[in-house]
């Protein structure tokens, strides 16, 4: 098997999804920078990506965030297509 980068991820939320996404990076050999919960300061300046898993009820406001820091994002949290237009605009 090749050599692979191990990257660096951040997680926004610390639910049961998230702790599903921790399992299963630190078993692929990647690092967790950070775990942010609700009115956690964001360790995401050095990830290589960030997984936002929290609520529909802040999702949005996170996205926007983040896209203003220019991260790479996944976005695991469900309930809040409604309003994805606004985060397309």
């Amino acid at each position: 098997m090749p050599n692979r980068k191990k990257l660096n991820f951040s997680l926004i939320g610390n639910g049961g999804i998230s702790k599903a996404i921790q399992a299963q990076i630190t078993s692929r050999g990647h690092n967790i920078l950070g775990i942010a919960d609700l009115g956690d300061s964001w360790n995401v300046q050095a990830a290589d990506i960030v997984i936002e898993a929290t609520t529909p009820d802040s999702v949005l406001n996170n996205i926007e965030k983040l896209l203003e820091l220019k991260k790479d994002l996944i976005i695991v949290t469900t309930g809040w297509y409604d309003k994805l237009d606004q985060v397309r605009e």
